[in-house]
């Protein structure tokens, strides 16, 4: 039987969270990498608090996901969702320009959100200067 597949989209703080606590509870559960396995799909290698985005330099807060991901196995795929098709359990993904699907048993779907900047609006002065977070396009 092959291991069951558990892919968490989102390397921010709930996909992180989830892949974590995946790893956590198969370990608790005796389950190794031949009963389950937990991917995690983020844009780049890194996480970043959110809370923070304000800062123009998030350099200082970033964390590589590998340094927390790899010591609990959880495997970490570098690229960008680009479909989920929900009856046949898989996720599209581009990897470096090169598509290809993950299948999986259990989804995480926590792909969060993108800072923008709007700036002020016309006639209101700095008061109005302000961001807000919307969807990826």
């Amino acid at each position: 039987m092959s291991p069951k597949r558990i892919v968490v989209l989102g390397g921010g703080l709930a996909g992180l969270w989830s892949a974590l606590a995946a790893a956590r509870a198969l370990a608790l559960l005796g389950i190794g990498a031949e009963g389950a396995t937990v991917t995690l799909v983020n844009r780049d290698a890194w996480h970043c608090i959110r809370v923070r985005n304000y800062e123009s330099d998030l350099s200082a807060i970033r964390v590589r996901l590998d340094d927390v991901l790899a010591p609990v196995g959880v495997q970490r795929i570098e690229a960008d969702v680009t479909d989920v098709d929900v009856d046949s359990h898989r996720v599209g993904v581009n990897q470096s320009g090169k598509f290809h699907t993950l299948d999986y048993d259990r989804l995480v779907f926590a792909l969060g959100s993108q800072l923008v900047r709007t700036g002020s609006a016309s006639g209101s002065g700095p008061a109005a200067t302000g961001s807000t977070m919307t969807t990826p396009p």
